[in-house]
């Protein structure tokens, strides 16, 4: 069964404010912008694939890369149906 309770307030929001906040989030200078759920929302096929092939953070970023635990919640948030 797919877990349902990953939501984007509790579990997605803080994880990518962990990782991609430098770019994404407080900057925005890494072309898409990840500060509202409608916005993670239509991007997370591109941000599970980007993180999911080692792409994203990049190296040099002073992020670390997401763990492959981490990229399953993402996939997980998705196949459930990306809840607020």
């Amino acid at each position: 069964p797919i877990d349902t309770t990953i939501t984007y307030t509790l579990h997605i929001a803080p994880l990518l404010a962990t990782h991609c906040d430098i770019c994404h989030i407080s900057a925005v200078s890494g072309g898409a912008e990840f500060t509202t759920y409608e916005k993670v929302k239509s991007l997370i096929d591109r941000i599970i694939a980007r993180t999911s092939n080692g792409s994203m953070p990049p190296s040099g970023s002073g992020k670390t890369p997401l763990t492959a635990s981490q990229v399953d919640t993402l996939k997980i948030w998705e196949a459930s149906g990306v809840r607020q």
